[in-house]
């Protein structure tokens, strides 16, 4: 039997397909003869303990995409959460969702599971290992912000829910 994967993810059309990791993931897929579907984090509907949604298949390495339709999520064996931030309420809930059908339903195995994604976001949860980072402070208080430019001069700040470089500054505090 041939796996069957749905990635949701933002519009395929959208990602950079020299850049993108998602789209290198679903390329990797084909070529190793699974099954690869994709569509979009707004179609998903919870009804009865089972998650719904639509999306395409993916015909080939250049992308091509077939007829929309609709399926159970539980059709898949793999399913991956790729869409990209804003970390917003649409993004919670499509979350909650997902682990709703996961709690109920042994199909699909979630890559990127939804109750840890919810739980870890990427630019805080490293917080678990700083030992191994440069000091790092997370606050919206200017005066903490103050006070390390006072200490180390150059500082890195990252907006904590974009992605891909965005939001990230480098502020030279003298």
């Amino acid at each position: 039997k041939r796996l069957k994967a749905f990635f949701q993810i933002d519009p395929l059309h959208s990602l950079n397909k020299r850049t993108d990791s998602s789209v290198s993931m679903i390329i990797t897929a084909l070529e190793h003869e699974v099954e690869v579907w994709v569509g979009s984090p707004n179609n998903l509907t919870l009804n009865d303990r089972i998650a719904f949604t639509s999306g395409e298949i993916v015909l080939n390495s250049n992308l091509e995409l077939g007829k929309t339709k609709n399926f159970r999520i539980d059709e898949f064996d793999i399913y991956f959460i790729r869409q990209d931030p804003p970390f917003d309420m649409n993004y919670l809930t499509n979350c909650y969702l997902l682990e709703l059908h996961q709690f109920y339903n042994k199909k699909p195995y979630f890559v990127n599971n939804p109750s840890g994604i919810r739980n870890f976001t990427e630019k805080i949860f490293p917080m678990y290992f700083s030992k191994f980072m440069p000091e790092t402070i997370i606050t919206s208080n200017i005066e903490e912000f103050r006070l390390m430019g006072k200490k180390y001069e150059d500082l890195v700040l990252k907006t904590l829910y974009l992605k891909g470089g965005e939001g990230v500054y480098k502020v030279s505090y003298n």
